[in-house]
C-alpha cells in the first residue's frame, strides 16, 4: 500500500494490520521525521516513508510484482494544485495485476 502525502504517518499506523508492506512517501522531512517516530512506536515494522512528490513518485510503472496494490490519499488532494495529475501518478504505479 502506497500513502501519498502522509504527513504524520498517521493512516499508515492504523492500517499497518491489514497489508504486508506499507510505503508513505511526503516532501516534508519534519513530517516524515514524526511519521517515523509514529511507526517505530506503533511497532508498524512493515512500513517506512520516504521523502517523495505524488506529481513524481519514485516508484517503477505498476508491474505484476512490483506496482501497489492500493493508494491513498487521505486529506492531501484538496491541497494540490493538480490532483489529477496526483492521481493519474498514483494510477501508474498500480498493481495491473489485481492484487498479489
Amino acid at each position: 500500500m502506497l500513502d501519498a502525502g502522509t504527513g504524520t504517518g498517521r493512516m499508515l499506523e492504523l492500517l499497518a494490520p491489514y497489508f504486508k508492506r506499507g510505503i508513505g512517501i511526503d516532501v516534508s522531512p519534519e513530517m516524515l521525521a514524526i511519521a517515523r517516530d509514529r511507526l517505530g512506536n506503533a511497532g508498524a515494522f512493515n512500513c517506512q516513508v520516504r521523502r517523495g512528490d505524488v506529481y513524481r513518485l519514485p516508484f517503477a510503472d505498476g508491474e505484476a510484482k512490483s506496482g501497489f496494490d492500493a493508494v491513498l490519499f487521505h486529506q492531501v488532494l484538496h491541497y494540490l494544485d493538480d490532483p489529477q495529475a496526483a492521481l493519474r501518478e498514483a494510477i501508474r504505479v498500480l498493481n495491473r495485476a489485481g492484487g498479489s
